[in-house]
Parts: structure tokens; sequence; C-alpha cells
């Protein structure tokens, strides 16, 4: 099974499995009442840097992001599970919100002011989050990009199959991205969740 199969079918089992501790929707860290702090955030982050073209990566079933200011904004969401990217398109397509299945090949993700990633590389192997930051994000001015740092007992920045889960501080090895924490919020009260500003190409 190739690697993008291994990511599809994670993602689909969470999504569609009877078992899913998902309870068959982005999960509980997209709850909306979770988000209150991140939402308020990215309105005013984008505001502020007059952003004018976003690019989600893993946009989920868009239960908090329906919730977002995004007028003057072209929206582009991808994901991985066709269900999710279908049901998207006809709840809150129009013709400033498209969505579309996440391609393989990361050059065809298209260009944009803001590339936000919320809750995506926490699951994915440290192969996917080398292979995201190399091949995708210094393709953009700015990232935001949104992962557990702290949950109790979990590990943090340990490698994963496809779909797992641990937390990450994508400032220090292996990854060492250097970027910038702009946003700190609980979610829920024994999570603690950090958003990135990653600049690579500025």
């Amino acid at each position: 099974m190739s690697s993008y199969s291994e990511l599809t079918e994670a993602f689909r089992r969470h999504y569609e499995a009877d078992d899913s501790h998902w309870g068959g929707h982005s999960g509980d860290g997209s709850l909306p009442y979770w988000t209150i702090e991140y939402r308020a955030f990215l309105e005013r982050f984008i505001h502020l840097n007059d952003i004018r073209s976003v690019v989600d990566i893993g946009c989920g079933d868009w239960q908090f992001s329906r919730l977002i200011n995004w007028n003057g904004v072209r929206y582009h969401g991808f994901d991985v599970v066709p269900s999710v990217v279908e049901r998207n398109r006809q709840r809150f397509g129009s013709a400033q919100v498209s969505f579309d299945l996440m391609p393989e090949d990361l050059s065809l993700v298209p260009a944009a002011d803001l590339l936000i990633m919320k809750d995506v590389l926490q699951h994915l192997p440290d192969r996917e989050v080398f292979r995201h930051r190399d091949e995708l994000f210094g393709r953009y001015p700015r990232c935001l990009l949104t992962n557990s740092f702290n949950k109790l007992d979990t590990a943090r920045n340990i490698d994963i199959d496809f779909g797992d889960f641990r937390c990450l501080d994508l400032n220090a090895a292996p990854y060492d991205f250097g970027g910038q924490y702009v946003l700190e919020f609980s979610s829920p009260i024994w999570e603690q969740i950090r958003v990135m500003l990653y600049t690579p190409c500025r």
C-alpha cells in the first residue's frame, strides 16, 4: 500500500468506521466550543495581514470552520477522505469557498496568501511531516500550523504510523522548524494546543 493510500485509509476509518473514537466527525478538537479562541485569532490574523486567499490542508468536516468569517477571502479546503470533501461541497461550497481531494503530489496544491493546517501533522509519521515542510510549506509566505503540544501522558515528538497520535513541538528535534508560536489555548481543558507561524519563504 502506498503512503497516500495509507493516509487516506487511516483518516477514512476515523470518519466512517463504527468503532472510531472520533465519533464519525473531525474529532473533539474541532467542536465549535473548543475552537472559539482559534477562530477569533484566525479572523484577526487574516484581517491584519490582508489575507485574500487561504489553502486549508486537512479541512475536515468544517464543523467549526463554517463559523469563521471568510468574507473577502478565497478559501480552498483539501482533505484525503472523498466522502468528507463531497459533503462539504454540497453543504458549504460557494463562489468563494471550494473543496477538493488532497493530491498525492504536493506541487499540485495551489498558491495562496496563507496556508493553514490544524490538527493534521500530529497524526502523520515523521517522513510526512518532513515532506510537507520541504515540498509544500516553503511555497507560502505564511503558514499557520496548529497541533497538540501537551496532553496528559501522551508522548511528544516520537514517530508514529498514519492516523495515530502524538503531541508535537515543531521547534524541537527532530523537526527544528524555527517558527514562532503565536497562540496557545486548551481543547479540551486537559490538552494544550499551540499555533505556529511558519514563514519559510520570507
